[in-house]
């Protein structure tokens, strides 16, 4: 038996954001959660920043998708940089852990778009040509998805991102696996 669209309406509401305790300069989000009275939670994440987990209405039934989804947040571009040259091994090692559970991983850059990348608008000498060739190889290599954002919208963004994936998910499983797992 599937949800009604009243469950899942219900369920959405149970969703916590999970956040990296490696996640720095995330203010900007943790302010818009708490104004919109979202709720979040700091936790070791095995790749990404950000992830999710469902607080089923059943005691103490927790069903955590960080090992399905999750959003690796770089503030700006110079950031991204670093972990495409010192920290390129360490950044690789992630999206590999990602690859290997089959999740969904989605990069999102604040404060930039793919035009600054051609154009060379950061603030590093790493040549353009080579740090969009090592995005789109990361993009096809380990199945990234590549967002540009506002840093305005970063909460945003997050937070919508995981309600439309649970919501999806919500569709398509039944009750009785719910109250199982």
């Amino acid at each position: 038996m599937k949800l009604k669209k009243q469950q899942i309406e219900k369920l959405l509401d149970r969703m916590t954001i999970l956040i990296d305790t490696n996640e720095k300069d995330y203010s900007h989000i943790i302010d818009v959660l708490e104004v919109c009275k979202k709720d979040f939670e700091f936790t070791k994440l095995n790749f990404g920043d950000y992830s999710f987990r469902l607080n089923h209405s059943l005691p103490n039934l927790l069903i955590d998708f960080s090992h399905k989804i999750s959003i690796e947040r770089k503030a700006n571009l110079d950031e991204l940089i670093k972990n495409l040259t010192t920290g390129r091994k360490r950044f690789e090692n992630e999206l590999e852990r990602s690859k290997t559970s089959a999740a969904s991983l989605t990069l999102m850059l604040e404060n930039a778009t793919y035009e600054d990348i051609l154009r060379g608008n950061y603030q590093s000498k790493f040549p353009s040509k080579s740090f969009f060739a090592s995005i789109l190889t990361y993009q096809a290599r380990y199945n990234l998805d590549v967002m540009f954002i506002n840093s305005i919208c970063s909460a945003n963004y997050i937070y919508n991102r995981f309600r439309y994936y649970l919501r999806d998910y919500l569709k398509d499983v039944d009750i009785w696996y719910l109250t199982r797992n």
